[in-house]
């Protein structure tokens, strides 16, 4: 995590400088007090829209900019790092303006079937069983969708059902775009699968 970048009145030539990294970014106010916490693929890029000059920006956003005193940003190695590290800090930290979340029971979820032989990562949204591990929660079910993609990309972990993966005789389409390593057909051993889900 760096220093708090003062945001002065020239905001826009020292955001010039911010990295391209994906990474998590933190608006704070003049007593350093956190705002809003937000995630990006490119810092530079996403920090700078929130000063862009057009009719369609939101009275959230107008009111964000104008508290905001300080910019503290944090670089990730990846875009899922980012993601899971924004849902951490905003609900450590339940920032003014990350509304979305402080109730999250009608927010989807990313679920890890972590008690099944085969776990898989599905979207999900509802009563939480203590057995499987959960990510979340997020503010819409694209960005499940998106953060799915990714996870599946590094991970190669299922999102089929399990009564589809009991009944496979072949790879699926996920196995061929390379998004799932196909258990279900043992092409991975249990033992190197789990190795990639933990």
């Amino acid at each position: 995590m760096q220093n708090p970048l003062k945001l002065s009145d020239k905001k826009i030539k020292h955001l010039n400088s911010l990295p391209t990294n994906p990474g998590i970014y933190k608006f704070l106010d003049s007593k350093k007090e956190v705002l809003y916490i937000g995630k990006a693929k490119d810092l530079r890029k996403r920090i700078k829209s929130y000063y862009a000059k057009t009719k369609s920006q939101s009275q959230k956003v107008r009111r964000l900019n104008s508290e905001s005193v300080y910019l503290e940003i944090t670089i990730t190695s990846s875009e899922l790092e980012a993601l899971l590290l924004e849902q951490h800090l905003i609900k450590e930290e339940k920032p003014k303006y990350n509304v979305q979340f402080k109730d999250d029971k009608g927010y989807p979820w990313i679920r890890i079937s972590t008690n099944n032989s085969y776990p898989s990562a599905i979207s999900f949204l509802g009563r939480r069983d203590s057995k499987d591990q959960y990510f979340g929660p997020f503010p819409s079910s694209f960005a499940v969708k998106n953060t799915l993609k990714i996870i599946q990309k590094i991970f190669k972990i299922r999102d089929c059902k399990d009564s589809f993966f009991k009944n496979r005789k072949r790879p699926c389409l996920q196995h061929e775009i390379g998004r799932c390593s196909a258990p279900c057909v043992n092409e991975i051993s249990r033992k190197d699968y789990l190795k990639d889900v933990d």
